[in-house]
């Protein structure tokens, strides 16, 4: 295994830790699998199989958590540590205030449904993850270029939404979130590899 030339990266500019993508692109499949796990339930009738499948698939997603971390740090270990010189021409500006907007949109829509609709706190569940997971994933990529940043936030709240407007139930509502948002994710994150590893030639030591 060759050695990294640490003199010729930091000569080349420097590059946040999202701009290749992997990041994204892990999460993005973690959520995918999230939403099929959760979902299957949702379309299949229940039977013999009910029981063990819900006492294996929390471990499951315990595992895909814990793994995720390790398959992003393996995935830039391959691709991205030895490759420099990636350029972030634009940062987004304001995302903390569209972020503080976005929460009081969602958590107004909330206390609507509970003062119009009569929403139960389960019920209403899956569309205050959404709030979390929207909040959270713009902080996590707000440095990256492109509109990642405001683009999947704004899709978990409009999942989210969805679940509620449509009353779909806890179950469903989180697995519309998560299988809606894990392919958009998985789909960014790969081409903004893609173009990563294009846009880069490997440094040799």
């Amino acid at each position: 295994m060759q050695s990294i030339n640490l003199n010729a990266i930091s000569q080349r500019p420097l590059r946040t830790i999202n701009a290749d993508g992997i990041p994204e692109f892990v999460m993005g499949v973690q959520t995918l699998l999230w939403g099929v796990l959760i979902g299957i339930p949702e379309l299949v009738p229940r039977g013999e199989w009910w029981r063990p499948y819900w006492m294996i698939v929390p471990f499951v997603l315990a595992a895909s958590g814990l793994a995720a971390p390790w398959v992003t740090n393996r995935l830039k270990e391959r691709f991205s540590y030895r490759r420099a010189g990636y350029v972030e021409l634009r940062k987004p500006k304001g995302g903390y205030a569209w972020a503080v907007i976005g929460f009081l949109l969602c958590t107004s829509l909330v206390a609507s449904a509970f003062v119009f609709h009569s929403k139960t706190w389960l019920e209403l569940l899956p569309v205050v993850v959404a709030t979390g997971m929207a909040v959270g994933l713009h902080f996590l990529l707000r440095k990256q270029t492109g509109m990642g940043a405001y683009l999947y936030p704004l899709l978990c709240l409009v999942l989210g939404a969805i679940g509620l407007a449509l009353n779909l139930g806890t179950g469903a509502s989180f697995a519309v979130l998560y299988a809606g948002l894990g392919p958009a994710m998985t789909i960014g994150g790969g081409l903004r590899l893609i173009r990563f590893v294009r846009s880069n030639e490997e440094i040799d030591g």
